[in-house]
């Protein structure tokens, strides 16, 4: 029996990655878990954090593009940078998502820390 609700438990704390900002529901509704808990609240810091990065990301190459006769270029390449870390994020996202699935309490770097304190 403390199998299957520890299964369930892994289930809860990946779905919350899916969530985004919403995983902050799954945080407050969950009182007696704390892996649940610092998961989703993990997951809700994660997606506030790459908004964060790709509105900074849309201001740089927004501004960078009235730079005269070279923004444009210099706005590419600011575009095919945030391709780059919007790859990278994904795969971070979905390591995250394979921690919290085998039972890990992982800290993800700078908001881990918080998620482990609060939960």
């Amino acid at each position: 029996m403390a199998d299957k609700s520890k299964s369930k438990n892994t289930v809860l704390a990946a779905v919350s990655y899916f969530l985004g900002v919403f995983a902050v529901l799954v945080y407050l509704l969950v009182k007696d878990d704390k892996y649940v808990r610092f998961h989703s609240l993990q997951a809700a810091l994660y997606a506030v954090g790459v908004l964060a990065v790709f509105i900074g990301m849309f201001i740089v190459s927004f501004a960078l593009a009235f730079v005269p006769s070279i923004g444009g270029l210099l706005s590419l390449l600011v575009g095919i940078i945030n391709f780059l870390i919007f790859i990278g994020l994904v795969l971070y996202w979905l390591y995250l998502v394979y921690k919290a699935f085998s039972g890990e309490q992982y800290k993800a770097f700078l908001i881990g820390g918080f998620a482990e304190k609060s939960a």
